[in-house]
């Protein structure tokens, strides 16, 4: 059946307030607006786009240059809601868009995604991966549920707390022990609120940051590829590498052998697959990164949701070069200068966003 998909990419903010109905931040309610057509670059044939209305002849160019086939939903065709993330807000949007309420998850279901989602199911994830895994890993998250043991744990060195739902660095917290106390209210506030809070050894030097990409069907959750991403000194998002798996792995192999790789994805998906199965369906992003000391941090995050990577990989059939997937503030459209032939990205850079939004969505040719 097709697809209705919906860009939220706010969902982890919705997931922490947890509410029926949402207002997202200013910024993430214009990252939103602005991205609201993505899902075409990643949806097959006869799927919908839930969103505002489209500049038509941005649309007609997509489907002229890149055989694109998807389109704005009409509000009457039957499609599967899939939007980025799933949460009570979500379901709202979906709801108030005209989706049957019978098409949609039940609060028992979005409460289990929810309690999912959180920070927890990373810390679990990676208990049971340093056991099973023949080498030696970074240390993973603790979950901390109490003010005297989160006192504790922020005397071990250089720590990061995270909250149980947080998104664009929202949430995460860099402490070092000589001045914990902001963090420790912050900490603190957290826990009264959300019941714990996690905190790891803080990663002072890191030479590379990756996310394995995995599907869940519901029962058994098989890996997809790998995301090569950019960050900032804090981890922040700035881009996804868009380039063939086995250039991927080539790069990633500077840094982890592939053989490595290959050990961590299939125990990745046998400990997904216990965590998740017959609990989840859909996709799923492990954030990744390595040490200078060449130790993996396995674990960094787990999105039950589609990520930046998910739409690099769903990218790399329109491009004919290795790009660089990039978001950038305001309408970045008229600079863009893209040179595409046989429906593909041959050089410059392409907007895959239409024109007029507040952030730009740009394929650039590296």
């Amino acid at each position: 059946m097709r697809r209705l998909w919906l860009f939220n990419p706010d969902n982890d903010l919705a997931l922490a307030a947890n509410l029926t109905s949402y207002t997202p931040p200013v910024a993430a309610a214009r990252l939103r607006r602005s991205g609201q057509s993505l899902p075409l670059w990643m949806g097959l044939p006869g799927d919908f786009v839930l969103c505002d209305g489209l500049n038509a002849e941005w649309l007609d160019g997509l489907h002229r240059d890149f055989g694109i086939e998807v389109q704005p939903w009409d509000h009457l065709s039957p499609a599967i809601p899939t939007p980025w993330g799933w949460s009570r807000a979500a379901r709202t949007t979906f709801l108030q868009a005209g989706v049957p309420a019978a098409a949609l998850p039940p609060d028992g279901a979005l409460d289990a995604w929810r309690e999912l989602s959180g920070r927890r199911t990373a810390a679990i994830l990676h208990e049971r991966l340093a056991r099973t895994l023949p080498f030696e890993i970074w240390p993973g998250a603790e979950v901390v549920s109490d003010n005297a043991r989160l006192r504790k744990a922020l005397d071990n060195g250089p720590t990061v707390v995270k909250l149980p739902w947080s998104s664009s660095g929202r949430g995460v917290f860099f402490c070092n022990p000589t001045a914990p106390e902001r963090v420790l209210r912050q900490a603190q506030d957290a826990i009264a609120k959300y019941g714990y809070v996690t905190v790891e050894p803080m990663v002072v030097d890191r030479v590379s940051d990756f996310a394995m990409l995995f599907i869940s069907d519901g029962q058994a959750v098989r890996f997809q590829g790998l995301s090569l991403f950019q960050t900032d000194e804090r981890g922040n998002y700035r881009g996804n590498v868009v380039a063939p798996q086995r250039t991927m792995a080539a790069m990633l192999g500077a840094v982890c052998s592939t053989e490595r790789m290959r050990t961590v994805a299939s125990a990745l998906e046998r400990e997904l697959t216990g965590l998740l199965g017959g609990r989840y369906a859909g996709p799923v992003g492990v954030d990744m990164l390595v040490t200078a000391d060449g130790l993996l941090h396995a674990t960094v995050e787990v999105n039950l949701r589609f990520t930046m990577g998910f739409l690099a990989l769903s990218l790399e059939r329109f491009a004919a070069q290795e790009c660089l997937l990039e978001v950038a503030s305001g309408d970045q459209t008229p600079q863009c200068r893209p040179e595409i032939a046989d429906g593909r990205l041959h050089g410059g850079s392409l907007a895959l966003t239409p024109p007029g939004g507040d952030f730009t969505f740009i394929l650039r040719v590296r």
